[in-house]
């Protein structure tokens, strides 16, 4: 995703949702774990162009299961650590607020059928999690506030962390 905004403004698509929150924004039912999961929101594959929108790539979508959020979100907080930290200089920060991070997750199809999930980690401070819900959020600059990276789900590794420059 290209930082396309200028001077830090939202863009957004509306979608109306009614009176239900999104299913991947409901809080965990008594059955599901009582581990916290992050403010996210998993991206339904006929909205995903609405959120991924680099026009470089000619990706197909798909979506991703909660189940596979959550094996995106156990192994997150280890890819930050060192030795990932000396590549980008900026994991280290991540890792230490990453509770501050709302998420948007998009799950691509690559041209071998290999599925990856695109993860956009967004300040919280800066926007609420109903904006999570309503297309992509761009912003120039913001620097380690607005990361983002690929999960790629056979291998569960993670590729190409970036963040947004400061100015």
């Amino acid at each position: 995703m290209r930082a396309l905004a200028a001077f830090g403004v939202l863009i957004s698509l509306s979608v109306a949702w009614g009176d239900a929150s999104p299913p991947s924004l409901r809080a965990p039912s008594a059955k599901e774990p009582a581990r916290r999961r992050p403010t996210g929101f998993i991206v339904p594959a006929d909205r995903a162009r609405h959120f991924y929108l680099d026009p470089s790539e000619k990706v197909r979508f798909w979506t991703p299961s909660q189940a596979e959020v959550d094996l995106l979100e156990e192994r997150l907080p280890a890819f930050l650590k060192p030795p990932a930290s000396k590549k980008s200089g900026r994991t280290d920060y991540i890792a230490k607020n990453l509770s501050r991070y709302g998420r948007q997750y998009v799950g691509l199809l690559d041209d071998s059928g290999a599925k990856r999930i695109w993860v956009s980690l967004i300040w919280l401070d800066d926007w609420n999690r109903d904006q999570l819900t309503k297309g992509v959020i761009m912003v120039s600059d913001g620097g380690d506030h607005y990361c983002r990276v690929t999960f790629e789900l056979q291998s569960r590794r993670f590729e190409g962390l970036e963040c947004n420059g400061v100015a």
